[in-house]
């Protein structure tokens, strides 16, 4: 008899136990609807493209001084969500003639920037050269942006709120990347107008990052900004103007992805493995 009641007890609290964590997990019904507003799971792949300014993180000239301004003369992001995987194509030149970074004086110089989980590299007329010390920063600018902070915040059970910015109540959605950085995007009439976000960084542990998403425009039955501005440790970092956006067939496929590993293991060994999308 006694046997009998602790397997009862027993079932009651797993039962509750499932029940609970099934509450746990539920986003809440205000971060779904903006989800289903923006249509953010029929995205799996996408690519938008355009062109503007940005500045060398960390490299001015003189102490106190702007970082060194870059011209974007050509940059196109891909993103597969499904796989957690971003690349970036950027000619750039420079805007001015002092200032750090490693560039041309009057040439332009092409990247080509790949992350996967926790691994990175760049693409090189030699072939793809790792860069690890560039996981924190792509993954999250993969996750940061309009719709990938959106699947972020559900799928890390972002919690929900209300804060005003210049007077202009928003939702915001507060939620962190395990391992990765912490992040609060504010909502205007469902879309992502602002994230504030706190990434690693090398040198100063952490550094606050805004990112600024306006001018939202039709793409093709997707709301997606036509203008993109970021600051990092309070100056700017990035101007960018969207001119085209669009829903992709699955780009950055895992097969392509495990191709580039072998490439590098045989170049690098050791190179870190590819991990699942995070």
């Amino acid at each position: 008899m006694f046997g009998k009641h602790v397997r009862i007890l027993a079932i009651a609290a797993a039962t509750a136990g499932v029940v609970a964590a099934t509450v746990a997990q539920a986003a809440d019904p205000r971060l779904e609807r903006a989800a289903a507003e923006l249509r953010v799971g029929e995205l799996k792949s996408v690519r938008y493209a355009g062109d503007g300014l940005g500045w060398t993180f960390g490299q001015a000239y003189r102490p106190n001084d702007a970082w060194p301004k870059i011209r974007l003369n050509a940059w196109t992001r891909t993103i597969n969500y499904e796989t957690g995987a971003m690349r970036d194509e950027i000619v750039l030149t420079r805007a001015e003639a002092l200032g750090g970074g490693g560039y041309p004086h009057t040439a332009s110089q092409r990247n080509d920037q790949f992350v996967h989980g926790s691994f990175a590299w760049n693409q090189t007329a030699a072939g793809p050269a790792p860069g690890p010390r560039f996981v924190a920063e792509r993954i999250h600018a993969l996750w940061i942006t309009p719709y990938g902070v959106l699947k972020a915040a559900l799928r890390n059970d972002a919690k929900v709120g209300t804060r005003s910015i210049g007077g202009k109540p928003m939702t915001t959605l507060a939620f962190t990347e395990p391992g990765r950085f912490r992040a609060i995007a504010y909502l205007d009439q469902n879309r992502v107008v602002r994230v504030e976000s706190r990434m690693p960084d090398p040198v100063l542990g952490e550094v606050d990052v805004v990112t600024v998403y306006g001018g939202y425009a039709d793409f093709g039955g997707f709301a997606f900004p036509t203008r993109i501005t970021q600051s990092q440790g309070g100056r700017p970092a990035l101007d960018l103007t969207v001119r085209e956006y669009k829903r992709i067939p699955t780009a950055l496929s895992v097969e392509d992805l495990r191709r580039v590993r072998s490439k590098l293991e045989a170049i690098s060994p050791g190179v870190a493995p590819l991990q699942p999308a995070q």
